[in-house]
């Protein structure tokens, strides 16, 4: 199967939403919706009113009217609420996440790729961070239950999400191991969500999306190729997150270089680099640079030492 040669990035919290994705889409390129955040959008949308009845459409594409009908009714606000009434809040994410909850996720999820889906040909992608694990459950399954197209996901090494694919298409429960902080050895916090339970006798079946990973490194991109407990589809390569493929490069020029690795951040902290150079041999050596990672926001907010900063700027950065 040959696939669009561009994909919109889809990291955008109320930006990257279904219009760009849909836009993007018809063009022949992969459109993608970002699924972070997706159950507090979709709640504020139906509060704000959703004058132009795209949320209401969508949800009458829904499989459980039953469910459209109690999300309605929890957060949907005719004519809109006042300018001065604040957002009532959805629930936050937990391990075990009540049915309200779990259907509000699974909803908005629908919700975003089906309008971005709708009226033509072209396809669509799902992004989600790995780091951000309690949604991912039923944000894919909503996803799918909208015929997704493509799931993309990183920030981290997103191992057991191609599984999940795999048995969520078949219409079988699946399992995510949650990373929590601060636990003991042998402590472990698991994630489940079932596809029959969910839906009853409204379960049709499902298709499996292609799934690329956002990784940082070849090396990274290997590993999940061979550790992963289902298919990858391929790869969106991106740095320096994670990997060490520059300092490598750099290192071969005969000149020292110490990798740092963020684990997901988009930027280097000052604790970071000053564990760096307590590694290299700092007598005699006349200028250190830190390559700071590749955006221009979030490094140009946080002060590194340095004695002067550097830009080196590209044409397309930005778009």
């Amino acid at each position: 199967m040959s696939h669009p040669i561009i994909i919109q990035g889809g990291m955008g919290v109320g930006v990257s939403d279904w219009r760009l994705a849909r836009a993007v889409s018809q063009l022949g390129q992969v459109g993608v919706v970002s699924g972070a955040l997706l159950a507090v959008v979709f709640a504020r949308r139906l509060q704000a009113g959703d004058l132009e009845g795209h949320m209401r459409h969508a949800l009458d594409y829904f499989p459980v009217p039953g469910m459209v009908e109690r999300v309605l009714k929890d957060y949907f606000v005719p004519g809109g609420k006042s300018p001065w009434t604040p957002f009532k809040l959805s629930a936050m994410p937990t391990l075990h996440p009540s049915a309200a909850l779990t259907e509000l996720m699974v909803i908005a999820n629908f919700v975003e790729v089906f309008l971005a889906k709708e009226g033509h040909q072209g396809v669509v992608g799902i992004n989600l961070l790995e780091k951000v694990q309690l949604a991912t459950l039923p944000a894919l399954f909503g996803a799918m239950l909208a015929d997704i197209d493509y799931v993309l996901m990183g920030a981290g090494i997103p191992r057991a999400i191609p599984g999940v694919l795999d048995r969520f298409a078949a219409g079988d429960p699946a399992e995510l191991r949650i990373d929590a902080a601060g636990t003991m050895p042998g402590d472990e916090f698991v994630a489940s969500f079932d596809p029959r339970a969910f839906c009853g006798a409204h379960l049709s079946k499902l298709k499996r999306p292609h799934f690329l990973a956002i990784v940082a490194s070849a090396t990274l991109a290997i590993t999940l190729a061979r550790k992963s407990n289902g298919r990858v589809d391929g790869f969106v390569i991106e740095g320096d997150i994670a990997g060490k493929v520059d300092s490598e490069k750099i290192a071969a020029t005969g000149v020292a270089a110490i990798q740092i690795n963020t684990g997901g951040s988009c930027h280097l902290e000052a604790k970071q680099v000053n564990h760096a150079l307590i590694r290299l041999d700092l007598e005699g050596v006349d200028l250190v640079i830190v390559e700071n990672v590749g955006n221009l926001v979030c490094p140009a907010e946080f002060k590194l030492g340095e004695d002067l900063k550097v830009m080196i700027l590209s044409v397309a950065e930005g778009h």
